[in-house]
């Protein structure tokens, strides 16, 4: 009996220290953080970005517009995180699941898992990541990246306080609206991003490599 017992306490303190971090997949709740995903027509300029920044129709409310827009983005998005505060963008993990994005918000939000964050962590780096539900094959980030739809994503923001076995999972506070460049503009990417962009590139020839065998 005793023997059964401490198999279980085991048991459970294993399950314990793999248990993932989480979060409540909403952009939209009033009085918390409400934000908007938008469209916008890329410009030629080297120099272009895309915009970024909460405006009057968002909480917190912000000073930031979106003269380029041509509507609310509606497509997929998904997290990314580190448990790392520092984190830079292309350290960041692959959340699940992938959500529908329609009319800039999140449909149906619920509850994340945020793959290699432990359960309970005190601060994580997180990002949104979304793109156009233009080609069936761009399932997630990182086929929508091979697949050359339509992408964007939200500057990289900190949670507190993340969800598990004590903490109820956090709202996405310090999230901001932010703009999808259209196909057909120029956009500069900075560097972080490129490195990001080929780390996708290879994972993705990795992953071909590794089914052929």
């Amino acid at each position: 009996m005793k023997a059964m017992f401490a198999f279980a306490i085991a048991a459970l303190s294993i399950l314990g220290a793999g248990a993932q971090g989480t979060v409540i997949f909403n952009n939209n709740v009033p009085g918390v953080v409400v934000t908007h995903i938008y469209y916008e027509t890329a410009s030629g300029d080297p120099g272009y970005r895309p915009t970024f920044g909460n405006g009057p129709n968002d909480f917190p409310v912000g000073p930031q517009t979106y003269p380029n827009s041509r509507g609310l983005f509606s497509g997929y998005g998904q997290l990314f995180a580190s448990d790392r505060a520092d984190a830079d963008e292309t350290l960041l993990w692959e959340a699940s699941p992938v959500f529908t994005v329609e009319n800039g918000k999140i449909l149906n939000p619920g509850v994340v898992s945020l793959k290699n964050i432990p359960a309970d962590s005190a601060v994580v780096m997180l990002q949104l990541r979304v793109w156009a539900d233009y080609s069936p094959f761009a399932t997630n980030w990182w086929t929508a990246v091979g697949s050359s739809v339509p992408t964007g994503w939200s500057p990289a923001f900190k949670v507190s306080n993340i969800g598990g076995q004590v903490n109820s999972a956090p709202y996405l506070e310090g999230l901001q609206s932010f703009a999808v460049p259209l196909i057909g503009g120029t956009v500069t990417p900075e560097p972080s991003t490129i490195a990001l962009l080929v780390i996708g590139g290879v994972g993705i020839l990795l992953y071909q490599k590794r089914t052929q065998k």
